[in-house]
């Protein structure tokens, strides 16, 4: 007489299956890798606890796959074409079929939201083409010069903002992040 055993696979399918355990499949860090692979987290000051909700989950089996692969080649300039067609299949390569869940649902996170009233908004932004007038000499140090271009771009934010003292190496920082760049 054969004893059925539980791996871990198992057991988390059970607990997905399960509604009042499948809060317990995704811890928090679980939960905050899965939103992170998802959005670009680190501008939105988003922070744990973190949660779930299931609206929906299925499971299948995994079956392999069979696919025609059609294509041709001709050589360069040539127009004589060559073509092919081939059958694959791709299947799952284990003692066991696999058995895949969707889970369909929401991800909870919190972030801290700002409890200050906008006072005045400025939609004037500093002319960045002109950024090298404000610096008395460019330095011939990429280095030097870039300390020196985040100062003049540091000191053209400051003269409209409501707290200059806010225009800091962080706020550069992001804003070179969000425009996608490295440099001023």
């Amino acid at each position: 007489m054969g004893s059925l055993g539980m791996d871990f696979e198992d057991a988390t399918l059970l607990q997905l299956a399960n509604a009042p355990t499948r809060r317990g499949v995704f811890d928090d860090l679980a939960l905050e890798h899965l939103l992170d692979a998802a959005y670009i987290t680190s501008d939105l000051g988003v922070e744990g606890p973190f949660d779930a909700t299931f609206d929906e989950i299925r499971f299948g089996s995994f079956a392999p796959t069979k696919v025609r692969i059609d294509g041709g080649w001709s050589g360069l300039g040539g127009t004589d074409r060559t073509e092919t067609q081939l059958d694959a299949a791709f299947g799952y390569f284990g003692p066991v079929p696999r058995v895949d869940a969707v889970w369909r649902g929401n991800l909870i996170a919190r972030a801290a939201v700002a409890l200050s009233t906008v006072q005045a908004v400025s939609p004037v932004w500093p002319d960045l083409n002109s950024l090298d007038d404000d610096i008395a000499a460019l330095p011939a140090d990429p280095a030097a010069l870039e300390l020196a271009r985040r100062e003049a771009l540091r000191a053209r934010l400051r003269v409209n903002a409501a707290a200059p003292d806010a225009v800091d190496d962080n706020l550069i920082d992001k804003l070179l992040r969000q425009a996608r760049v490295t440099t001023v």
